[in-house]
């Protein structure tokens, strides 16, 4: 029986490809880059950014990096993310970590069944009777230091429209933190504890 050979084959060497690596978080001077997504930085952060030491355990596994990059994706677009889960799988902690990169305020709020109008726009007083009727009594009058006419007057001018806030005003309500600055510079002591919404 005749020896069938095997046609010799050539095989070039294939050129590897090379994928390219995308590194999973950047920070930049001006921006942060979360997988390729980017989002403004701003230059310092506010009083309300979350501080860095708190994400030192961040796991950038492949889940975090995920929700990270859909979260940065609603940011850069402007537009509402819902981010869906059970408890504890970490969708509050990777926004404020989002946040804490981009030196970025975070606001946060929980909205269940128990939350009413007055949650939403934001109404504090002191938890005592006394003290709010002191510190509203001071308001109605007007009797204020230069300080807390300016935030009256800040406040003002934002409904008004004619000062923007990257916030919507709160109804002609002020601010816990407006509220606890005007109690500081009228000399009323009210803890921060002692504050209702």
């Amino acid at each position: 029986m005749p020896k069938i050979e095997k046609p010799f084959k050539f095989e070039a060497p294939l050129e590897e490809e090379k994928e390219e690596k995308l590194t999973p978080i950047e920070i930049k001077k001006d921006k942060v880059i979360v997988m390729g997504v980017e989002i403004p930085r701003n230059p310092e952060p506010g009083p309300r950014t979350p501080k860095v030491e708190k994400f030192r355990n961040f796991v950038d596994d492949e889940f975090s990096l995920e929700l990270l990059q859909k979260i940065a994706k609603g940011v850069s677009l402007g537009v509402p993310t819902l981010l869906e889960g059970e408890q504890g799988i970490g969708k509050s902690y990777t926004i404020e970590y989002l946040a804490s990169l981009a030196n970025q305020e975070v606001y946060r709020m929980s909205l269940n069944g128990q939350v009413d109008t007055t949650d939403l726009i934001g109404k504090w007083v002191p938890r005592s009777k006394s003290l709010a009727d002191l510190i509203w009594s001071k308001i109605k009058k007007g009797d204020l230091t230069p300080e807390s006419k300016a935030i009256l007057e800040r406040k003002k001018k934002i409904e008004a429209g004619e000062e923007e806030i990257e916030i919507p005003a709160k109804s002609g309500l002020l601010t816990k933190e407006e509220m606890m600055q005007i109690a500081l510079n009228e000399g009323i002591e009210v803890s921060e504890s002692e504050w209702l919404w």
